[in-house]
């Protein structure tokens, strides 16, 4: 029995060429945790690894055991059965394999995410990569939220195109998420606006407890259906809140890490775009003789984390420049493009 995917329901008149969507289900590779069950493990210690975000056998395996201890009512001995049974479950193994082999496997995994500029998607490999953390940082206004926006709704549009056919999940700690712009920008992309926003899954966060929350819901929406990308804008806000101390600046680099680590196994798993937006900082090695100059916000430990990132800043009227800050197999490169009603767009005289 066949169903109609994302890219096929959605698209209302696609620009240029049409392209022909296959018409198939969409493959579920992700094992419910509940699938341990059959392997001798409790019914109640299955719903404590769901409530604790552990939705699929592969995140199991992604966790220390030590980590594992951590969840109410799990001791040393079941944390040992439940990562045994899941080691059976999963194909997950520390098996070598071939540089060539992991290439081609790595091609046929990911795929690139349109930004809606031609330039800007040649600099960063052909788009937003999904199965990484892209981070995006720079001053107010100078685009961080419409490329988030736009990365929502391209990731609908077949692979064909620059989309990824999947859903997306946004969670905003700014209050700066509009539906109005998620409409606007699916009809420059010529895909149908209702059924866009009934399909882009918005939260509205306050704190570090709500946005782990957050993450374990999106946990579970991603183990049952098709994503393509996965938003936080901005990540660092909920942290400058809450830990506003010299004093406190230990305790909240570990309870970031402990996000970014979260962050890390849902884009590994679930092959999504996930794409943060950050802050910026006055640089202090700004002088009389030195121009002042501004740092992304969250140190060390978010920079680590993300595997590529990129810098906004303005330029003349609507135009912004992006460059490439650091990548594990890009250049170091700029691009020039504009944010218009559509979202971000080819650049403007």
């Amino acid at each position: 029995m066949t169903t109609r995917s994302h890219a096929q329901t959605c698209i209302r008149s696609v620009p240029q060429e049409p392209v022909a969507v296959q018409e198939e289900e969409v493959e579920e590779t992700a094992t419910p945790v509940k699938a341990l069950e059959n392997l001798g493990i409790q019914s109640g210690d299955i719903r404590r690894l769901i409530e604790a975000g552990y939705h699929t056998v592969d995140i199991l395996t992604m966790t220390s055991k030590r980590h594992l201890s951590k969840v109410k009512g799990m001791s040393e001995m079941k944390c040992e059965k439940i990562m045994e049974a899941a080691g059976k479950l999963c194909s997950r193994r520390i098996d070598f394999q071939t540089a060539a082999d992991y290439k081609v496997a790595r091609q046929e995994r990911v795929k690139h995410i349109t930004t809606g500029s031609k330039e800007l998607d040649r600099i960063l490999g052909g788009g937003v990569e999904t199965g990484s953390i892209t981070m995006v940082y720079g001053e107010n206004r100078c685009g961080k939220s419409q490329l988030a926006l736009t990365l929502c709704v391209a990731g609908f549009m077949p692979e064909a195109i620059g989309g990824a056919e999947g859903k997306a999940i946004y969670i905003d700690t700014e209050g700066s998420f509009r539906p109005e712009r998620v409409q606007i920008i699916a009809e420059r992309f010529g895909l149908e606006p209702k059924f866009i926003l009934e399909h882009v899954m918005f939260a509205r966060v306050y704190t570090t407890d709500r946005l782990e929350e957050s993450l374990i819901a999106a946990g579970a929406m991603l183990a049952t259906e098709p994503f393509a990308v996965l938003v936080i804008d901005s990540l660092i806000q909920p942290f400058r809140v809450e830990y506003s101390g010299r004093g406190e600046l230990a305790e909240r680099q570990q309870r970031m890490n402990l996000i970014l680590a979260q962050l890390k196994k849902i884009a590994d798993e679930h092959q999504v775009a996930v794409f943060v937006t950050n802050q910026v900082t006055a640089d202090p090695g700004a002088s009389m003789f030195i121009a002042a100059q501004t740092k992304a916000v969250g140190g060390n430990i978010l920079a680590h984390a993300c595997d590529h990132i990129l810098c906004l800043r303005k330029g003349k009227g609507d135009q912004r420049i992006a460059k490439i800050i650091d990548s594990p197999c890009l250049p170091e490169e700029e691009a020039i493009f504009s944010i218009g009603s559509g979202g971000v767009t080819e650049p403007t005289e």
